[in-house]
């Protein structure tokens, strides 16, 4: 289960285009299932409710030629399992083994093992 971060991690991405609201992400999450959070099984349908994208694999290579960087106008969405833990932030880079994400709960930037990643979604608008 997510518990709480993947609503934040997803409206993150539509804020990024000018639509959608926490309220409205979590509201959905938690019709679908309660409030426990989306299910690791259930990222990439959350994902296409409210993003235009697709279920990516991101490796180190994936944005090689944008210096590990999304393109301008993309955002990626990544879940990692952390000390046995689901977590969803959004990708702010990834290259050498790492993955710099921006954290929606806790707050700030974080660092990752490339290994970690265990979901990707790479959108470039929202519905």
């Amino acid at each position: 289960m997510f518990y709480d971060c993947a609503a934040p991690s997803i409206r993150s991405v539509p804020n990024n285009f000018g639509s959608t609201t926490y309220n409205d992400v979590n509201s959905w999450a938690q019709a679908q299932w309660g409030t426990l959070g989306v299910p690791l099984s259930s990222f990439i349908t959350t994902c296409d409710q409210y993003l235009n994208g697709q279920q990516i694999t991101l490796t180190d290579n994936t944005f090689s030629n944008n210096n590990g960087m999304p393109p301008s106008g993309q955002k990626v969405v990544v879940v990692m399992n952390i000390s046995g833990e689901y977590h969803a932030g959004v990708l702010i880079s990834c290259s050498n083994g790492s993955l710099v994400y921006s954290d929606y709960i806790g707050g700030g930037m974080h660092i990752a093992d490339t290994n970690q990643i265990v979901n990707s979604y790479q959108a470039w608008g929202c519905d």
